[in-house]
């Protein structure tokens, strides 16, 4: 079980990057593009804290932050999830987190749930930005699962 939830969280990282790569390759005129990154690396922030169980920064989720920071909340959200999830025991998935929502409603859920639910947000958020730079004439780049896979195992020949 955790080999496949690394593997999930690899996948969300090369996801990530391929999109940060091409916003910063290109000139794009949508600021909701950077606003919806900037979301999804926030959330994974926020996401990450609560199974610590410990008290996310004070972030708004609903905030662009400057194109310098993305890379850097990229890189950082992806070695602490990376870090997390190695000291995890395979048991551990099946544990409950308890936190509140930004509303500060009580939840508890458990971490292959809410892992799950982290790489399922960023590919939904993803899939809108490819969306907004088509309509800028801006060929995204390819985020889906099976595409990182294909690259992990290249076919044989």
């Amino acid at each position: 079980m955790k080999a496949h939830f690394l593997k999930l969280l690899n996948y969300n990282t090369w996801a990530n990057r391929r999109f940060l790569s091409c916003l910063q390759d290109n000139t794009v005129v949508n600021n909701k593009v950077f606003l919806l990154l900037s979301h999804i690396l926030t959330s994974e922030e926020v996401w990450l804290c609560r199974v610590k169980g410990v008290e996310a920064p004070v972030q708004r989720l609903w905030e662009i932050y400057p194109n310098a920071t993305l890379p850097l909340m990229l890189e950082e959200n992806s070695s602490q999830w990376l870090e997390f999830l190695n000291n995890c025991s395979n048991t551990d998935f099946d544990q409950e987190a308890v936190y509140k929502n930004t509303k500060g409603e009580s939840f508890s859920t458990r971490l292959d749930d809410i892992i799950t639910h982290m790489v399922n947000h960023g590919s939904h958020h993803r899939a809108q930005i490819a969306s907004m730079l088509r309509q800028e004439k801006i060929q995204p780049p390819a985020g889906d699962y099976i595409v990182y896979i294909r690259e992990l195992k290249p076919a044989l020949v």
